[in-house]
């Protein structure tokens, strides 16, 4: 996938487009050679439109750009320069109508490009081996793949139930949820003081939230997820990102893994 920001566009069009009218200007000189004024603007010119080319996948453009800078170089005249700077102009247009370009706003940016851990920190740091769904998820909801989104998601909630089957020693090794989810269920029913010290009562109140919400979440999302019965719409794949990282966040306070 070609990564460019759309100023980069607007600054490729600037600098083609003020180039060839400042050599427009002195279409009566056009038999004389550059003065050096005009050779420092234009190199300047080329080099600010290289940069913007940069990420581009246009090698003929930059074929050009270096002709250009050589017969600069060599010396050429006013009439010479605005020919190149026009076959340049064609170069680039061509080029770029190979291409379809799609286009992210600000607000799907940051799924993109995250700047920090997309679910946070403690998230991060309790199922490190979530970060590649996690992201995959993020990026999907940027690009609008919304069934692939929460695909990704559910994957990432599998790996926070069998961090909390770990925890209560029950088989979770290419296990089916509900065989987990009920097997997490009968040892919350079993905690009492002596195995869980005098708190008990608070972890038990946590943990069957937890079964509750991941029994919830089977039965809604992962079931049809999974088994290609359902397709879902960005906002439903935007409630489900937002639902998935409230979650993972409260697990995260009492399991990792």
């Amino acid at each position: 996938m070609i990564h460019f920001y759309a100023h980069d566009l607007l600054q490729v069009a600037t600098e083609l487009t003020t180039a060839f009218t400042v050599i427009d200007r002195r279409r009566e000189e056009e038999n004389k050679s550059l003065d050096s004024g005009i050779v420092v603007e234009m190199q300047q010119r080329l080099n600010r439109l290289s940069a913007a080319l940069s990420t581009l996948p246009v090698d003929l453009s930059r074929i050009a750009i270096a002709r250009i800078e050589r017969r600069m170089g060599d010396g050429i005249t006013y009439g010479d320069l605005k020919f190149l700077i026009a076959e340049l102009h064609n170069r680039v247009r061509e080029e770029l109508s190979l291409y379809h370009v799609y286009a992210l706003t600000p607000d799907k940016l940051r799924y993109a490009e995250p700047k920090e851990p997309v679910f946070g920190a403690d998230v991060e740091g309790a199922f490190p081996g979530a970060s590649y769904d996690i992201e995959e998820a993020a990026k999907c909801l940027a690009f609008r793949r919304s069934t692939a989104c929460v695909f990704h998601l559910m994957r990432v909630l599998e790996l926070g139930l069998a961090a909390m089957a770990r925890k209560f020693k029950v088989p979770h090794e290419r296990e089916q949820w509900n065989n987990m989810i009920e097997g997490i269920e009968s040892k919350i029913k079993d905690m009492n003081a002596n195995s869980h010290g005098s708190n008990w009562r608070d972890q038990r109140d946590f943990y069957s939230g937890a079964a509750a919400h991941f029994r919830l979440l089977k039965d809604s999302w992962r079931n049809h997820t999974m088994h290609a019965r359902e397709k879902y719409t960005e906002e439903q794949a935007d409630a489900t990102f937002n639902s998935t990282k409230g979650f993972m966040n409260h697990l995260s306070q009492r399991v990792s893994g």
